[in-house]
C-alpha cells in the first residue's frame, strides 16, 4: 500500500513539473521570437550604416548582415551564396577586431563582371582609409541600449533553458524512482507486451513479459532479478520460463527496464491493431 501511494505521489510530481515545462515553452518562444525582432532592428540599422558609408559605391545594390557580415547584391538578383561581395566587421574569437573583403573571382568578359569589379575597386578604396576600429564604432555608434536589451533577452530565455532543463532531470530522476518502485513490486505487461531487455550486459533476453528485483543489496546498487519470458515449445506452444540474475545494476536495470516498457507499449498496439485488422477481414 504505502509503494502504490508513493508511485502515485511521484506521477502527480511528474505532472506537476510536465505543466510547469509547457508554461516555460511558452514563454520561451515569445522570448525567442522578441530576440529575432531586435536582432533584426539591429541588423537592418547597421546594413544601413554600412551602405551610407560605402556610398555613393553601392546606391544601387542591397546590403543584408547577419552579426559582423555584410553582403551586397542587386537590387533585381542575387550573385551567388556570398553575393557581389562581403564585408567582415566584427571581433574574432580571443578579441581581435577584424575588417575583411571577400569576393569570389571569375573571368571578366561581361559588363556586368567588369561593373562588380569597378564597384569592388571602390569599395576597396573606402576600407583602406579607415582602421578596423573606425568602421567598426560607425557601424555599431549609439546601439549599445538596443544590444543590451536583446542580452537581456537572451540572459532570460537562457535562465528558462535551464529551469527547464532541471525540471526534465527531476522528472527523469522521477520516472527512474517508479521504475524503480514497480520492479520491487514486480512488472507484469502481459504476453500481448512480451519484448526485448537488455540490461549492460548482465541481462540479454527476448519475449520478457515479467520482471521482479526478489533482492536488493545492502548499498542498493545491485540487486538480484527475476526474469520471465515465453519460450516456445517441442509443439509449437509457447509457455513462460523464469530466470533468476544476481548482482544486476541497479541503475542498469532502471534504465534498461525503461526501454523495455517503451517496446513493450509499441509492441502490444501494434499487436492490437493487428487483431483488429484480422477482425475486421
Amino acid at each position: 500500500m504505502i509503494m502504490k501511494e508513493s508511485i502515485k505521489q511521484a506521477k502527480k510530481e511528474i505532472t506537476a513539473l510536465q505543466g510547469s515545462i509547457e508554461l516555460i515553452e511558452v514563454r520561451r518562444k515569445e522570448l525567442s521570437e522578441k530576440i529575432f525582432d531586435k536582432r533584426q532592428e539591429i541588423n537592418e540599422i547597421k546594413a544601413e550604416r554600412m551602405k551610407l558609408f560605402l556610398e555613393p559605391a553601392v546606391d544601387n545594390l542591397q546590403c543584408s548582415t547577419d552579426g559582423g557580415y555584410f553582403q551586397f547584391d542587386r537590387s533585381d538578383e542575387r550573385s551567388g551564396l556570398s553575393g557581389l561581395f562581403t564585408i567582415r566587421s566584427e571581433f574574432r574569437y580571443g578579441g581581435e577586431l577584424i575588417k575583411e573583403l571577400s569576393y569570389y573571382t571569375t573571368t571578366c568578359d561581361n559588363d556586368a563582371e567588369f561593373e562588380r569589379l569597378e564597384i569592388i575597386g571602390k569599395v576597396a578604396s573606402k576600407l583602406r582609409s579607415v582602421t578596423d576600429e573606425e568602421l567598426y564604432d560607425f557601424l555599431n555608434e549609439g546601439l549599445e541600449a538596443k544590444k543590451q536589451e536583446l542580452n537581456e533577452l537572451r540572459e532570460n530565455r537562457y535562465s528558462l533553458d535551464r529551469a527547464k532543463n532541471q525540471m526534465e532531470k527531476e522528472i527523469s530522476q522521477h520516472e527512474d524512482d517508479v521504475v524503480l518502485m514497480q520492479l520491487r513490486e514486480g512488472i507484469d505487461v502481459g504476453e500481448k507486451g512480451c519484448a526485448w531487455l537488455n540490461v549492460g550486459r548482465k541481462i540479454e533476453s527476448s519475449n520478457v513479459f515479467k520482471i521482479k528485483i526478489t533482492e536488493e543489496s545492502t548499498s542498493g546498487k545491485t540487486a538480484t532479478v527475476e526474469v520471465t519470458k515465453l519460450i516456445s515449445g517441442y509443439n509449437g506452444d509457447r509457455k513462460p520460463y523464469t530466470s533468476k540474475f544476481t548482482r544486476v545494476k541497479v541503475d542498469q536495470l532502471v534504465s534498461g527496464t525503461r526501454r523495455f516498457l517503451t517496446e513493450s507499449k509499441r509492441n502490444e498496439e501494434r499487436r492490437q491493431a493487428e487483431e483488429l485488422a484480422d477482425t475486421a477481414s
